[in-house]
């Protein structure tokens, strides 16, 4: 995995990730929620499949998905969770959510990450900011979602 640079507070971290791309979960396997940050615009199919197999199974409950081709995002990390099961017919108790936000600007996106990412039983405890490449917008989403999290209404 080729980490440029991680960032972190007790409960939210920032991973930019460079070529090859790879996700390590920085939370040991706990459930968390995720904020995919695509900023490189060259990622190749191979490569969203493996990074969303790869947060999947590491215990990503909500994935948001912004930057470039964030639809294809969600549909990655939909098609992974599936996958995850050999009949395609995964449990419910590990469901995964998505969204993706193509048009919001990343102070709307931290808001929703922080305050609209719990759904059924999962209560997210443990947040990460995901930069697929090099770009502006991952340490500004981090940024944002750092604010968005210490104002949040537990997930209400």
């Amino acid at each position: 995995m080729a980490v440029r640079r991680r960032m972190t507070d007790s409960t939210l971290q920032l991973i930019e990730l460079q070529r090859p791309y790879t996700f390590k979960s920085p939370f040991g396997g706990a459930e968390f929620a995720a904020w995919v940050v695509a900023e490189d615009a060259s990622s190749s199919n191979e490569e969203l499949t493996g990074l969303a197999e790869e947060l999947v199974s590491s215990g990503c409950r909500y994935a948001v998905c912004s930057g470039h081709e964030c639809s294809k995002w969600d549909d990655a990390v939909d098609w992974a969770y599936l996958a995850s099961c050999p009949d395609y017919r995964p449990e419910d108790h590990n469901f995964v959510m998505t969204t993706w936000h193509a048009s919001e600007t990343l102070a709307e996106i931290a808001f929703f990450f922080a305050n609209h990412t719990k759904f059924d039983e999962f209560v997210p405890l443990r947040f990460v900011v995901v930069s697929v490449g090099a770009g502006p917008h991952a340490p500004l989403a981090f940024d944002e979602a750092k604010v968005c999290l210490a104002n949040a209404q537990p997930n209400a």
